[in-house]
């Protein structure tokens, strides 16, 4: 969260599959998972965010 926001990174994958471009304006719906994978995705994305280093204090760790 930044400036009372929430940012979510979409990839250059998924903005090619949607046809939309950085900047546009979305609407989705985001559910919480317990599915590795996602994790997995979650923390390859976090090395290009402004502060990778610094983890959440509400961060769920998952059971390997």
């Amino acid at each position: 969260m930044r400036w009372g926001r929430f940012f979510l990174i979409i990839d250059a994958e998924l903005r090619e599959t949607l046809d939309v471009n950085v900047g546009d304006v979305l609407s989705m719906v985001v559910e919480p998972t317990v599915r590795t994978s996602a994790l997995a995705k979650a923390r390859e994305q976090c090395k290009v965010t402004t502060a990778p280093k610094k983890g959440r204090p509400d961060a769920i760790v998952l059971p390997s």
